[in-house]
């Protein structure tokens, strides 16, 4: 993984980049990177509390159906990009 910061006029780019082995690896990992950005995008926006985060709490999360058809969408649209002639 390589990450890169740059300036971005009144803010800061940060970019990601991610190598994979495999189409599908390479859509799960963009589908879990959205995903992640999602939930980090509201909690620097205080819609999620600040509380400690338990080792196993991958494990503890169920998702929303509502988390389930974006990623689900997600997956449909990387999977166009990353295959377009199917």
């Amino acid at each position: 993984m390589e990450r890169r910061l740059s300036d971005a006029g009144s803010g800061t780019l940060r970019e990601v980049e991610h190598a994979a082995v495999s189409d599908l690896m390479l859509i799960e990992v963009a589908v879990g990177w959205e995903t992640a950005l999602d939930f980090l995008r509201r909690f620097l926006r205080g819609d999620l509390p600040g509380i400690p985060v338990p080792e196993d709490a991958a494990e503890e999360v169920e998702p929303s159906p509502e988390m389930m058809r974006t990623a689900q969408k997600r997956g449909q649209t990387w999977a166009a990009l990353v295959n377009p002639e199917s």
